[in-house]
């Protein structure tokens, strides 16, 4: 195809650049040699070249790798269509457009060294910008272990003629895994012959995958061969098309000899045929107990469990089978049933009160010790709300299989609740079993579910507790392992934690200081503290945010740290929200105004307030009350605000701003939105968060990060105001790199509003001369976070 090009060109008297020629047949030969080689493996496997495929879904997935090769490869054809190149052409785009719009890595190198290198190469060496990469040699950029298989020189390549797999390095990462060619670059204006073009391909997650299914394979095959149940994979017709080594065994068969047969054969009760497949079927989801018959003819009872696949549009049914004679004969089964999970088929909460009431006696009794743990499901509510109680009750039961293949003989699984299971850990010779059996439940259940086809993620949060370190009974055990969950889910979820003291030190104090908040309003507790927005280029007070400050009677002075999150919890953070939107206007509507310059209040909002009141009409009931001009209102908000509903909050923010209010995005750098964002949002403020201040100017890392949030933010014309300005050198390198505003002890810790009033006319000069000022960062500052 690349020939075609080259010809059709040099006819028309006006030739395509040899070097772009190049470009293509490369491009077009690494795609095509690979999707020719599996589209023949297919039609060879198809043709049964190797052989008779003895199972028809090796048939079906020949013919479906086949189809798909063809169909990519008619992709390549288009991609390369002489006229698609023409058209290049005749827009006078030549080979340089292509370079930089090429996903993968493309490098022009005269004599080792970079001469042109494209946004995707870049990004692929984690250098940025593109420009800083020029005039630097390629082979500084080749993992270390690969440097004998290039010689030294990237000519070695060239000669290789081949895509050869190597590693390049990342600024950021351990490497990236590349497949890379090279070939000899000509530049029609100087006809240069010394260059050479690189072209890589980032391969680094392919080759993972290919990691994770050779091992998931390599696994299922151990796994295959050593569990103990037998495992047999049905046809809708009803033969077997695969039967493990126990089943065979089970059922008194040679290695192979079931493959071919009827399930009929194995379970009559299930009737011949479609019947039996059908009777089957609807085993789906439960597990039965029917009659299974061994080739002896001897009938014996088995317990069968069934799910079902789907590949190349035919369904398979997988059946689970275990010989349950023992089990059946059994004299205790009526307590099994009454001491057993009816979902699960684990302990219930009577059998598991029951053996840890033993293993209690037991530690009592020889001085040792044991663990439980308290395991709650991660948000299940959600899988029931939007996949329904059917596929919930499905992930519980495999969670609870999960689980089963965490622990030892001797301990115990229980399903207690809906989404709560505990384990006993008895006997346990120091806390590190417990340890690592928490650890591996938590691994095991944060793997995807496949359930029906779909797969569907959750998480746990853990709760360890050691008897007698933790507890001296049964029911104080209990009581501290569901402490320890609970903080475990405090602490974002998807961990484990080991119960202590403090543990409980906190659950109490957290509902005192619920209890006290409720009362905090009526006994005029609240008030604000106001911290200082000073403006960089004429040093004096242009705003200040409004810092809620609580001195509660029973327990003196809270840290917002502490009731912050409670009042969010609890739904208090609305009214209390309103309170400080209210009193802040009150106070900012007094202000003087120094030099006929107004000076703006910036109120933080919850996302409760955001979203649950009436957060419009609250703004101009206190506008309203107060008389403050709206222009002098900041609503502060975080990052994980605006993208949480980003149309209603589009909505809600711009209806603000034709009040004449204005939005700051604040702890900019701390949230996890993606920065398309900033250009979607009417905003007007970027606040950089004191984290990315407090090391500038030494730390070149934070200068970086600074100077970068500092230009998009010019680029998006948003006004600029640092976080926790401590010391001049700070003051200084921000506003060389055009911040406006600085907050910080540098010039006024939060202070009351009658303070804060006598500081507006005398800021300037209390915030400089620099010799007025210690460069020493204070060690006195109140905890940070959200309210402080």
């Amino acid at each position: 195809m690349a020939d075609g090009v080259e010809n059709n060109a040099a006819g028309r008297g006006s030739a395509v650049p040899k070097a772009y020629i190049d470009l293509v047949r490369t491009l077009s030969h690494q795609l095509r040699t690979p999707l020719s080689t599996i589209i023949g493996f297919a039609d060879m496997m198809e043709s049964e070249l190797f052989g008779a495929l003895g199972n028809p879904i090796y048939r079906e997935y020949a013919a479906d790798i086949n189809r798909a090769g063809r169909s990519i490869l008619d992709s390549v054809d288009d991609l390369f269509d002489t006229a698609r190149f023409e058209r290049f052409q005749s827009s006078e785009r030549d080979f340089r457009h292509l370079i930089e719009l090429a996903p993968d890595l493309i490098c022009i190198c005269r004599e080792g060294v970079i001469e042109l290198i494209n946004p995707a190469g870049a990004s692929m060496l984690g250098v940025w910008p593109v420009d800083i990469l020029i005039g630097r040699k390629f082979i500084d950029f080749v993992h270390p272990e690969y440097h004998d298989m290039v010689g030294g020189t990237i000519q070695d390549l060239v000669a290789a003629k081949l895509r050869i797999p190597m590693k390049l390095n990342h600024s950021e990462t351990s490497g990236v895994d590349v497949e890379m060619a090279a070939l000899p670059y000509r530049d029609e204006r100087d006809n240069d012959t010394g260059a050479v073009m690189l072209m890589a391909r980032d391969v680094t997650e392919r080759n993972r995958a290919l990691r994770t299914v050779a091992a998931r394979e390599e696994n299922l095959r151990m796994v295959m061969n050593a569990v103990a149940d037998g495992i047999l994979t049905i046809a809708e017709n009803g033969n077997i098309e695969m039967a493990n080594a126990a089943v065979e065994k089970m059922f008194e068969h040679r290695n192979g000899e079931l493959v071919g047969g009827n399930i009929a054969a194995l379970m009559p009760g299930l009737g011949p045929g479609d019947d039996g497949i059908a009777t089957l079927a609807s085993f789906i989801g439960v597990t039965r107990e029917v009659s299974g018959t061994r080739k002896s003819g001897t009938v014996f009872p088995i317990e069968v469990a069934v799910s079902e696949m789907h590949i190349g549009g035919a369904r398979r049914l997988i059946a689970a089978v275990r010989d349950i004679t023992v089990r059946k004969s059994f004299e205790g089964r009526l307590r099994h049933m009454a001491t057993r999970d009816s979902l699960t088929g684990l302990a219930n909460r009577n059998l598991f009160n029951e053996r840890l009431e033993v293993a209690i006696q037991r530690c009592n009794d020889q001085g040792s010790q044991i663990a439980v743990c308290y395991i709650d499901l991660d948000q299940f509510q959600n899988i029931n709300d939007a996949f329904g109680h059917e596929v919930g009750d499905a992930v519980i039961k495999a969670a609870g299989e999960r689980l089963q293949d965490c622990i030892r003989p001797n301990d115990t699984v229980a399903r207690v609740g809906g989404d709560e299971f505990h384990i006993i850990i008895d006997g346990i010779a120091c806390t590190d079993e417990a340890h690592d059996l928490a650890a591996r439940s938590l691994s095991a259940l944060s793997i995807p579910y496949n359930i029906d086809g779909q797969e569907i993620y959750s998480s746990a949060s853990i709760g360890v507790g050691i008897f007698p370190d933790h507890a001296n009974s049964a029911s104080d055990l209990m009581r501290n392992v569901d402490t320890a969950a609970n903080a475990a889910k405090r602490g974002g979820r998807a961990n484990y934690r080991f119960y202590t003291k403090r543990m409980s030190e906190e659950v109490h104090r957290r509902v005192t200081i619920g209890h006290e908040l409720r009362r905090a309003m009526e006994r005029d507790e609240f008030t604000l503290f106001y911290q200082a927005k000073v403006d960089l280029a004429s040093r004096l007070i242009v705003g200040a945010e409004a810092l809620l400050r609580w001195n509660s009677a029973a327990l003196g002075p809270v840290s917002p740290e502490e009731f912050v999150p409670i009042a969010e919890e609890t739904g208090l953070i609305v009214p209390i929200g309103e309170w400080v939107l209210t009193t802040a206007c009150m106070d900012a509507a007094k202000w003087p105004s120094p030099a006929g310059r107004p000076i703006q209040v910036g109120v933080n909002l919850s996302a409760l307030q955001f979203y649950q009141g009436d957060l419009i009409s609250v703004v101009r009931h206190c506008l309203d009350a107060s008389r403050l001009d709206a222009t002098r209102l900041d609503l502060e908000l975080t990052e994980s605000m605006l993208i949480e509903k980003p149309a209603e909050t589009i909505r809600a923010l711009r209806e603000l701003k034709d009040h004449g209010i204005s939005i700051s995005m604040d702890d900019f750098g701390t949230g996890y939105s993606s920065l398309s964002y900033l250009t979607r949002f009417p905003l007007d403020t970027l606040k950089i968060d004191r984290s990315f201040v407090i090391n500038l100017p030494q730390d070149n890392d934070a200068a970086v990060i600074a100077r970068a949030i500092v230009g998009m933010a010019k680029q998006l014309d948003l006004h600029i105001v640092a976080e926790g300005v401590e010391t001049d050198d700070q003051v200084a390198f921000l506003g060389g790199l055009g911040c406006h505003v600085g907050q910080g002890y540098l010039f006024s810790k939060p202070i009351p509003n009658q303070e804060f009033v006598k500081l507006i006319p005398t800021a300037a000069r209390l915030a400089f001369p620099p010799v007025q000022l210690s460069r020493r960062r204070s060690t006195n500052r109140p905890p940070t976070g959200r309210g402080t």
